[in-house]
């Protein structure tokens, strides 16, 4: 039987799965291969991930996919910093930005 995801889409899953951080987002996972045998101790569970099903491993992609789209809604602001705007700065950092002007 032909299998539908090859062994190096599965260890670039695992490398997705490896990011993954949060207590929530392990116990999705867990949730998707507690099924399939896997070992586990102290320093975590370990799984083959050749002997999951492809069902299991489109579960798994799904997951990453959507963890993925909820991380890149997070976006970061940066503001320049402009001199002029703040009047409070003591003497030291007056010195430095006319340092940095000249």
């Amino acid at each position: 039987m032909e299998r539908k995801y090859n062994a190096d889409f599965r260890k670039k899953l695992v490398s997705k799965l490896e990011k993954q951080r949060t207590k929530q987002e392990m116990r999705a996972v867990y949730n998707i291969i507690s099924s399939y045998n896997f070992s586990s101790n102290s320093n975590g569970m370990f799984f083959n991930i050749n002997e999951f099903s492809d069902d299991c491993i489109q579960s798994l992609v799904d997951f990453t996919h959507e963890q993925g789209q909820e991380k890149e809604g997070v976006k970061l602001e940066y503001t320049t910093y402009n001199h002029e705007e703040h009047e409070t700065l003591n003497n030291k950092d007056k010195v430095i930005i006319n340092k940095m002007k000249s």
